[in-house]
This record gives C-alpha cells, sequence and structure tokens, in this order.
C-alpha cells in the first residue's frame, strides 16, 4: 500500500523543543482556548442563527418537548435535534445564557480539531500534525462557528470523523484479515463501524448532508483508484447499517409520528431538496460566490493552498492528497451549484484544505503566505474611516442609524488590536528566512503559524466581536432588559424579529401590528407610522416604544407606498 509515510516529504527536526509531546499539547490547548473559549459567554446572541437555535432551546426546556423544537411558538423544522439537545443539557448545568448555548459549539470544534490532529499524526508526523491543529485552530471562520450556538460545529465534528474513518478503513486494508470479521479485519471493522456512527450523528444534527458529502466523495475516491469492490465492502456493512439506524430513527419516526406531512415538507422538501432547488430567504449568489469566502475565511492562512494547487497534478499519485482534494472539490461545486448559499456551507469540506496545508506547510513562501491577512488586518484597523465614508452612499435608514451606531464603538481597544495584528502580519511578511537553518526558531513554519494564528484571534477577538456585538445585538438585549424593569405590559414585533429578544425577554412575542397600550419593538424609522407613543429605548436603529394611540389611515397610505 502506497502510504503517506512513503509518498510525502517529511523535514526532520532533531531540536527537543520541537518535538516535545507536552509542549505540542499546550500550544493546541492555549490556542483552542483563545479561539473557541474566550469570553463566550460575555457578547450576546447574534441574530438571526444564534438567536434562534438558543430560543428554540429556551422554548424546549420551558414547554418540557424535547422531541420538537419550535421558534416563537411556530413548529421549527429546518434542522434535527442533535444540537437542541446539547443546549439544553449545557443549560442544566451552567443556567440558560450565552455561555451555555456556545459551549457545546466550542467543545465540538476542540473535538473536531483532535480528530484532525490524531489523524495526521497516524498519516504524517507531528510535525505536520501540529501545522494542522494551528491552521484549524487559527482560521478565521473555524474560530468564528467554534463558538457560535449553532450547529455547524457538530456537523462538521461529525462529517469530519466520518470520513477520517473512510480513508483509514481503506488505509488497513493491508491487515491480515480476521474470518470471524467477514473478510474485514479488527481494524477495518472498527473504522467502518465509527464511519456509520459519525454519519448518524451527523445526520441527527443537519440531515441528509452528512449522508451525502461521505457517499459522493468516497465513491469518487474508490473508482479513481479502481478499488470499486473495497467501496462496497465499506458500505455493505450490516453491523454499520444497523448502527445509524439505530441513531437516527427512532427520532425520525417519532417526530413524523407527532408531525405527520408538516415534518416531510418542512424538513425534507423545504430545508433540504427547497434549498437546493432555489435560493431561499434571500440567500442566493453566482457560481464564484465560495471564491472570496475561501480566501476570508481561511485566514491568516489563505496562501497556504497557494503550494497544494500547483502540486494539485502530482497530488493524484498520493492517496491523502487525491482523498482530501476530492472532499473539498465535491464540497465546494455541491454548494456552488446549489440554489441557497450561505458562507457557513463550504466549511464542510475546509478539512480536507487543512490536511493539504498541513502536508506542505515547510514549503510555503512566507512573504507571500502573510500579505493577505496582512491586507485584512490594515482593513480593520482603518474600518472607521471606510464606514464613515461608505455611510455617505447609504439610504437605508436602518443601514445609516447602524453605521451611526458602529462608529461610536470603535474605542482604543480597538485600534491597538488592529495595530498589533498589522504589525505583526507584516512583519512576519517582511522578515526573511535567515541562513542560520532549521535550528533557528522563526524559520520554523509551525512558529510563523502559530504567531499569525495568535494575531488574527487577537484581531477577531479584542476588535471585531466586541464592535459588532456591541452594534448589532446589545441594542436587543438592553431591550429585553427594559422590558424586565419597566413592564410596560404586552410586547410585540411589528415587520421584523429578532430571537435572540425572545430568549432574553424568557416569552413568545407575537408579530403583528401593535395596538393602543402594547410596547412594540421595531426599526426605529417605522415608528412613523404611529400617531403618539411613548419611547422607552432606542438605539442603533432599534426602538421600544409604548404605542398610545395609532392614525390607522396614515398607517394603511404609508403601507401602500
Amino acid at each position: 500500500m502506497t502510504t503517506l509515510v512513503q509518498s510525502s516529504q517529511r523535514v526532520a527536526h532533531s531540536t527537543s523543543w520541537r518535538n516535545s509531546p507536552v509542549l505540542t499539547v499546550a500550544v493546541l490547548v492555549l490556542l483552542a482556548g483563545f479561539s473557541f473559549y474566550f469570553q463566550i459567554g460575555s457578547t450576546p446572541l447574534f441574530d438571526w442563527d444564534e438567536g434562534a437555535f438558543s430560543e428554540a432551546t429556551r422554548e424546549m426546556l420551558a414547554g418540557g418537548d424535547y422531541l420538537t423544537t419550535y421558534l416563537n411558538g411556530e413548529y421549527r423544522s429546518a434542522k434535527p435535534i442533535l444540537i437542541y439537545w446539547l443546549q439544553a443539557g449545557a443549560a442544566h448545568v451552567f443556567g440558560l445564557n450565552e455561555f451555555a448555548m456556545r459551549l457545546p459549539s466550542a467543545i465540538c470544534a476542540t473535538l473536531w480539531t483532535l480528530l484532525v490532529f490524531l489523524f495526521l499524526r497516524r498519516v504524517a508526523d507531528s510535525s505536520t500534525a501540529l501545522a494542522g491543529g494551528i491552521a484549524m485552530i487559527g482560521a478565521l471562520q473555524i474560530s468564528i462557528i467554534g463558538r457560535a450556538a449553532i450547529s455547524d460545529a457538530l456537523l462538521n465534528l461529525c462529517i469530519t470523523g466520518a470520513m477520517l474513518s473512510i480513508f483509514l478503513h481503506d488505509a488497513d486494508r493491508d491487515d491480515d484479515a480476521h474470518p470471524l470479521f467477514g473478510g474485514r479485519n479488527r481494524k477495518q471493522t472498527l473504522w467502518g463501524l465509527s464511519t456509520f456512527v459519525a454519519m448518524g450523528f451527523g445526520t441527527l444534527t443537519k440531515g441528509p448532508i452528512a449522508l451525502i458529502i461521505p457517499g459522493v466523495v468516497s465513491l469518487a475516491y474508490f473508482l479513481l483508484r479502481r478499488r470499486w469492490r473495497a467501496y462496497f465492502q465499506l458500505w455493505l456493512n450490516p453491523g454499520g447499517i444497523a448502527l445509524f439506524a439505530l441513531i437516527t430513527l427512532p427520532w425520525f419516526v417519532l417526530q413524523y409520528a407527532a408531525q405527520g406531512q408538516a415534518f416531510i415538507d418542512g424538513f425534507f422538501l423545504k430545508h433540504n431538496v427547497g434549498r437546493f432547488a432555489q435560493a431561499m430567504e434571500g440567500h442566493g449568489g453566482p457560481l464564484w460566490y465560495y471564491l472570496p469566502v475561501i480566501i476570508l475565511g481561511m485566514l491568516p492562512f489563505s496562501a497556504l493552498l497557494i503550494r497544494p494547487a500547483r502540486v494539485l497534478r502530482s497530488a493524484l499519485n498520493d492517496e491523502l492528497r487525491t482523498f482530501a482534494w476530492l472532499w473539498f472539490w465535491f464540497v465546494f461545486v455541491f454548494f456552488s451549484i446549489s440554489g441557497t448559499k450561505l458562507p457557513h456551507y463550504v466549511i464542510y469540506g475546509y478539512t480536507g484544505l487543512f490536511v493539504l496545508m498541513a502536508l506542505d506547510h515547510e514549503q510555503i513562501r512566507y512573504p507571500v503566505a502573510y500579505i493577505p491577512p496582512f491586507v485584512f488586518a490594515a482593513l480593520c484597523l482603518f474600518l472607521p474611516e471606510i464606514l464613515a465614508v461608505a455611510q455617505t452612499s447609504v439610504h437605508d435608514k436602518y443601514s445609516q442609524a447602524m453605521l451611526t451606531g458602529a462608529l461610536k464603538e470603535f474605542d482604543l481597544t480597538y485600534r491597538v488590536a488592529a495595530g498589533v495584528a498589522t504589525a505583526t502580519f507584516a512583519g512576519l511578511a517582511l522578515w526573511p528566512r535567515t541562513n542560520a537553518g532549521n535550528n533557528y526558531i522563526f524559520n520554523d513554519a509551525r512558529i510563523r503559524m502559530l504567531i499569525a494564528a495568535v494575531a488574527l484571534l487577537g484581531l477577531l477577538n479584542f476588535a471585531l466581536v466586541p464592535v459588532a456585538s456591541r452594534t448589532l445585538q446589545s441594542p436587543v438585549r438592553e431591550a429585553a432588559e427594559v422590558i424586565a424593569r419597566e413592564k410596560p405590559g404586552p410586547v410585540v414585533f411589528w415587520k421584523f424579529y429578532w430571537p435572540s429578544f425572545l430568549f432574553y425577554h424568557r416569552e413568545l412575542v407575537p408579530v403583528r401590528l401593535p395596538r393602543p397600550g402594547e410596547t412594540v419593538l421595531l426599526k426605529t424609522y417605522e415608528l412613523k407610522y404611529f400617531k403618539t407613543y411613548d419611547l422607552l429605548y432606542e438605539k442603533n436603529g432599534i426602538a421600544l416604544a409604548r404605542v398610545t394611540s395609532m392614525d390607522r389611515d396614515h398607517y394603511l397610505r404609508m403601507m401602500l407606498e
């Protein structure tokens, strides 16, 4: 068998600090803490997705229905149940707060990284494994979903578990087969079973996509390697099929029994077939939609993809590189032709890219590698000035109000964090390799990757996330606090609603035209529809007001304009 040990280029390291298992673990643990856990309970939930997932979990706990999820009292068929169970479990331990809602994602992102690290250490070496771990933890999009109260970190953990198990199932094919295992050796049996278990939990997280990616990629891989019999040996596994059914069928059957055709129409037809067939909720885009997403999402390591792309043809001679490329390209093409496009969809193929990055991390030209994150950090440094200029061409009143509020949030901490990141990336781009050889610490690619990861995460944690949360979400949470303090009576949304408000308000809120005496949460410019009102709270384009009277004729005229 051609293994990565035989086919990939390795770099020998003789210095002890580079091979220290304790130091490797310490680096990854500290970096993961900074990326996935840092202040995850201190910022408000972001709308729409974080607010929707967390509120659905709150309603599950409040209603005691652990089978079906609801959002603002209405049946929510968008996602299966597993992430809500994990969030509910965290809430039982830590209370119903932001930390508990985000903790399952942080843990899943940590386990996801651990899987990749252990996999790379097995098929390559410790240096490659450390490089892969740093690249994953430090990547912009991975850090974001690793701390978000949504299902994608869990789904990526499951997809990665299934995909790596498939590769290892094939990699162990030359071991002596044991007759009690039906022609499979013990290792193959375990990898095969773990494939079905991971797909089962992935299906219970987000549905058929957890089956489609492993199934199609493995088919292409085995056909390309001309081992179609191995494909059927993997998938025609009675034990694995039974485990998959045991994990998934109970909830799907019970959900259909509870909701009937509404479950089929909502989950399968609308949120799976419908999302692929057409753009839903305005989330469309051109075929090249995911190209800029990848460049931004992989920062500060976007340029590390140059080397794997340049040697793509020769990668077909290497089993792991072939598998990793097929993994990424299928996800990229599948979601590029999908009607509905969202930035996090392409992340389902990122693990393949991280494997390729790790394999070639010693071959990267450093000045080129760190130009993209330098440009990004420099743009962030001057973001206040950019937004001030952009504000003059924005005509939407809600967006104008948000920009006005955002410009007030750029404080000294933001400038320092963005400035440090910009200077760090400039230094990495300009610092030449010395003649000291591999024993010189800054000639080590992993050290430079670590510095870049810390710089990017510092920019995210101390600058971008605080400003975004204070601008977009603090007004929603503060409005809920005003309701709790003032107790102004019944509350309604009008023309739009923020799920995170439901989470903080701890009650359902109807979406309709408010009546006199009711309190309404709405966009500030829409207050013009009401004749008289008491303004309770207003910030960044969001207003909370108690309606005292309303000119219905004026309202109808405005609605017709």
